[in-house]
């Protein structure tokens, strides 16, 4: 029955963090990045830098997601009670820091049409400072990505919605 209850409760930690890999949260994959480095100087339309940055917000989401569960995984996090707070800004450090920051710059990568580069500038800055906000309380970060919500409306508002903590 304990080990039922530990696996539930892993199982629910995810579901809580699934909603933070939405707006990226990672590296992508290497094909996903080449094309889009590739390209980065071309200015896109709406419509292709859309895509494209759809394309990299989804890559990522399921990227982050594979790597946060592999390291819950291998690092027995728990869920509540003593160490949460330590495993989470571990966590935080290793998993959720550096994709957010690889995100951040691919996305960067692309180039938006010159009438959407001040809305675009806007939404890599919301996610900078959402990495910084979420420096300060890791654990709230990784149960609501709170952090993040100025970011997301920004890109569900540009038209992201793949690249919004709400889109699942």
């Amino acid at each position: 029955m304990l080990v039922s209850f530990k696996r539930y409760m892993a199982a629910t930690f995810l579901a809580l963090v699934a909603m933070v890999f939405a707006v990226g949260c990672g590296s992508g994959d290497s094909q996903t990045t080449s094309t889009t480095s590739s390209q980065a100087n071309a200015e896109l339309s709406k419509v292709e830098f859309v895509q494209r940055a759809s394309t990299i917000c989804k890559a990522a989401q399921e990227r982050t997601t594979e790597e946060f569960g592999k390291y819950i995984n291998e690092n027995r996090i728990p869920t509540s009670g003593p160490g949460v707070t330590e495993k989470a800004a571990d966590a935080f450090r290793i998993v959720f820091r550096p994709a957010i920051e690889k995100e951040i710059e691919v996305l960067g990568e692309l180039e938006p049409p010159k009438s959407d580069q001040q809305s675009v500038n806007a939404i890599l800055k919301a996610m900078n400072q959402g990495l910084e906000e979420a420096e300060k309380d890791p654990l709230e970060f990784i149960r609501t990505s709170s952090a993040l919500t100025h970011a997301s409306r920004l890109a569900t508002a540009y038209g992201l919605p793949a690249c919004s903590a709400n889109s699942s």
